[in-house]
């Protein structure tokens, strides 16, 4: 989005919390300048105690800086944005990525889950444009905003540069080859993925990623001979991976409330690869798995049928081709990233025509 915009002649700020700090504190990403604010933090409910530390940072930085139009990602960025905006005269797109009472509050914390939902949604009524991922999420939020936009998780359309480079490549693994590139936390599947891959011969299990159950996770792996994690690497690694392997899996569990309505990059980036895709059933992406005939939709933490599910597309490569073939064809109709930055840019220039 960030680079879209700065595409267009805008003047591009990205402020970024790096918890682990491994980033450069001031950086140039093609031509958006990116801001980190370099304090180690725990990730979950700890992080909570050095949040006030990230809210004065956001008020400095835009205190100092002048700007026409903010994008917070979530309710905890568009709080401090919020109060700021009287004071700096700028208008508001409010990106939500995760409804935050079903995403961050425990569900047994039920009268904290009903303050932070009507928070949520009343400050979505007064901001200026909403972004959403997937038009699951109205359902989510309970109504449909003013000026809503679906801009869904899509990567741009670099299928012929990584098509070459995977040709000119030499490729000594003749194993069929799954990836998983995204949080190393709960309700992701990954034990259960682990535990199948041991019981499918002939099968490689890649994992890219980090977060709060990352060290457990490591522990867990330590002595799968088929399992290789490969820890935090460049999102355009994430692509190259996904272009290598056979198969995507993306398990997340429906009975944590978030998820059922979360419609994550690593499903396009599938479908724009032309890969099969492997996900939970009843979430927002197993719809649009069914929809599109890209894949297939196993339940949640059921093993045997997970593996059934993968030693199916291991032992029927056509069928893993046409099933990759019907992603990469609706990625192109309806979900490619040229349709998104349209849209997107729609939604800046309603903005800037508002009086």
């Amino acid at each position: 989005m960030a680079k879209t915009l700065a595409k267009a002649g805008c003047d591009v700020h990205i402020l970024e919390w790096d918890r682990d700090l491994q980033l450069q504190p001031l950086e140039w990403v093609d031509e958006v300048l990116a801001h980190r604010f370099r304090v180690k933090a725990h990730y979950g409910w700890k992080l909570i105690y050095k949040l006030p530390l990230w809210y004065f940072y956001i008020t400095i930085f835009c205190l100092v800086k002048r700007f026409d139009i903010i994008q917070p990602q979530n309710l905890d960025n568009l709080i401090p944005i919020w109060l700021l905006r009287r004071i700096k005269n700028f208008r508001i797109v409010y990106d939500i990525a995760d409804f935050y009472a079903d995403a961050y509050v425990p569900t047994n914390a039920n009268l904290l889950r009903k303050l932070t939902r009507y928070l949520e949604a009343l400050l979505v009524m007064r901001v200026n444009a909403t972004i959403i991922a997937d038009e699951a999420r109205i359902k989510q939020i309970g109504f449909k905003p003013k000026n809503l936009y679906v801009i869904y998780n899509s990567p741009p359309d670099v299928y012929g540069i990584l098509l070459s480079r995977l040709c000119t490549a030499v490729n000594k693994n003749s194993h069929f080859t799954i990836f998983y590139g995204g949080a190393i936390d709960d309700g992701r599947g990954l034990y259960h993925l682990v535990e199948v891959c041991q019981r499918i011969s002939d099968v490689t299990l890649m994992i890219a990623g980090f977060g709060r159950l990352e060290k457990h996770f490591l522990n867990f792996i330590k002595a799968k001979k088929n399992v290789i994690f490969l820890g935090r690497i460049s999102y355009q690694e994430v692509l190259n991976r996904t272009m290598k392997c056979d198969c995507v899996v993306v398990l997340y569990d429906p009975r944590i409330p978030n998820m059922v309505y979360a419609s994550p990059n690593k499903l396009f980036e599938a479908m724009m690869c032309g890969k099969p895709v492997v996900v939970s059933a009843g979430t927002a992406m197993a719809s649009t798995v069914w929809r599109e005939k890209c894949g297939l939709v196993v339940n949640y933490g059921d093993v045997n049928e997970l593996k059934r599910a993968i030693e199916l597309l291991k032992n029927n490569p056509n069928l893993a081709l046409s099933l990759g073939k019907n992603g990469r064809k609706a990625y192109l109709e309806k979900y490619n990233w040229q349709t998104m930055e349209k849209r997107l840019l729609q939604v800046y220039d309603s903005i800037v025509k508002q009086t």
